[in-house]
C-alpha cells in the first residue's frame, strides 16, 4: 500500500520531533540500543545537533502524512558547527552536517532517501557546496549515502566514517 505523504519544512512546533529522531539516528547494535537513555539528548556533543534551532544554515525538513493533523515519521537535518564545537561528521565550518531518521515502521519504502535528495535540493538552492555526515559502517544507511553520491572522507574514531557530497554532482558520479 502506497501511503500519501510530503516531504516538507520542519516547523518550529515540532522541534520536539527532531529530538526524537536524534535519538533514533543515534545508530547501535540492537542490543545495546535497548540500554540507550533518552538522557544522551541532554549530554553536550549530542545536544549541539538541535540547541538554538534556527540558526544560520540550519535546514531541517519532515517526512509526515498529508492532512490537517499530520504524523510526522521521517526527518532530516543539517547544521553549520565549529571546529570548538564539532558535530561528529564535522569536515570545516562551511559544510553543514546531516542527521537523519526514519520511524522504524516506516524504514526501507524509500523515504529516507527522499528526505536526503530533498535536503540535498535545500543545501544546494542555499548555495552551500558540500554536505557531510557521520555513519556507523554496519548501519544499513551506508548504501543509501553511497547511492546519493556521499564519499567516504576518513575513518574517524575508529567505529564511524564522515561522508561527504559534492552538491554539485550528480549522484552515481
Amino acid at each position: 500500500m502506497v501511503m500519501n505523504y510530503q516531504i516538507r519544512t520542519l516547523l518550529r512546533s515540532e522541534l520536539e520531533f527532531l529530538k526524537d529522531m536524534l535519538f533514533e539516528a543515534i545508530y547501535l547494535p540492537p542490543e545495546q540500543k535497548m540500554d540507550l537513555s533518552r538522557d544522551i539528548l541532554k549530554h553536550p556533543d549530542i545536544a549541539r545537533y538541535y540547541e538554538n534551532w534556527g540558526r544560520k544554515g540550519d535546514i531541517a525538513l519532515v517526512a509526515a502524512t498529508e492532512g490537517n493533523q499530520p504524523t510526522l515519521f521521517g526527518c532530516v537535518w543539517g547544521r553549520l558547527f565549529s571546529p570548538g564545537k564539532r558535530g561528529y561528521g564535522f569536515i570545516n565550518k562551511k559544510i553543514p552536517e546531516l542527521s537523519i531518521a526514519v520511524d522504524e515502521n516506516h524504514r526501507n519504502k524509500g523515504i529516507g532517501t527522499r528526505l536526503v535528495q530533498a535536503i540535498c535540493t535545500a543545501y544546494k538552492e542555499a548555495d552551500y557546496k558540500h554536505i557531510s555526515l557521520s555513519v556507523n559502517p554496519l548501519n544499513p544507511s551506508m548504501s543509501l549515502y553511497k547511492r546519493e553520491g556521499f564519499k567516504i572522507h576518513k575513518l574517524d574514531q575508529g567505529s564511524s566514517i564522515i561522508m561527504i557530497k559534492n552538491l554539485e554532482e550528480k549522484a552515481g558520479n
